[in-house]
């Protein structure tokens, strides 16, 4: 196993996420020899894969919010994490951990893979903040 001791960090916006869609990646990853990081928000979920050998760090994401300054703290988290962790990739899911996980991992340069799940709520909003957002989809990814 040439894997043993890389690590890849999974970041979402929620615990269900984890559990319902990724136990099964993530349970094969480890199981290839790869060390996991997962951020994500904590629940009950998490709570089912007790047994499974992973790094958790608990990241608070207001998932339909537009406050910049709460978006930016997000940003700054990400960045601090992965600078920290240094992951030899990163793998996003949903849209705050695409742009702000995907903009923090291109600054330190670690590569990332962001899978669109969906566009989520900004696709009911209108104006700059829309336009603004899909930029950042369309950048980031």
């Amino acid at each position: 196993m040439g894997n043993v001791g890389k690590l890849i960090a999974l970041f979402t916006n929620h615990d269900d996420d984890v559990y319902c869609f990724r136990k099964e990646l993530i349970e094969g990853l480890i199981d290839e020899g790869y060390e996991l990081l997962i951020s994500c928000p904590n629940g009950e979920k998490l709570e089912l894969m007790k047994d499974i050998r992973f790094k958790y760090i608990d990241t608070q994401i207001d998932r339909r919010g537009t406050n910049v300054i709460t978006d930016f703290k997000l940003f700054v988290n990400y960045y601090k994490l992965l600078k920290k962790h240094r992951p030899d990739v990163i793998l996003t899911y949903t849209a705050k951990p695409n742009i702000y996980a995907g903009i923090a991992a291109s600054v330190l340069k670690i590569p990332y893979i962001s899978n669109v799940t969906g566009l989520g709520s900004v696709i009911k909003k209108k104006g700059f903040t829309k336009r603004f957002i899909l930029y950042l989809f369309l950048k980031i990814i």
